[in-house]
């Protein structure tokens, strides 16, 4: 399970987190202040959750939504968010350390970006950025 899987990267990363809002509230949705404030009104039957965590600090976090009312997420693709995170976790840190560095190699990019990907994992619509304001 998650806990586990965090335990055994040791405890520097401990404070990672790998979950499904099934599994968080016993399979009561109902009890978490988000789904109900906001989730419920969209569909969302469950959610996968991982931050990107490490002993410098937290670098993100992933939230993958599943809208149907008999889907969750299993145990392996919570266990495959614990074996990936480290990893990630990594390369956004580093990431975030060469946005450090002097460089003049094309324009910053800005901003978080939401994609909504359709069962085919086709970007169905994604926010605004400035490489699309720039393309029109």
């Amino acid at each position: 399970m998650p806990a586990q899987s965090a335990r055994r990267h040791g405890s520097r990363l401990r404070t990672l987190v790998q979950t499904s809002l099934r599994d968080a509230t016993a399979d009561q949705p109902e009890r978490g202040l988000v789904w109900r404030g906001l989730l419920a009104s969209y569909g969302v039957s469950d959610v996968a959750s991982t931050v990107f965590r490490d002993r410098f600090g937290c670098w993100g976090f992933l939230d993958l939504w599943r809208i149907d009312p008999e889907a969750r997420f299993g145990d392996a693709e919570v266990e495959f968010l614990s074996r990936i995170a480290p990893a990630v976790t990594e390369a956004l840190r580093r990431a975030q350390a060469r946005s450090f560095e002097n460089s003049t190699a094309g324009p910053a990019r800005t901003g978080p970006v939401v994609l909504v990907l359709s069962p085919e994992l086709q970007v169905r619509e994604q926010t605004a950025t400035m490489w699309s304001s720039r393309s029109r």
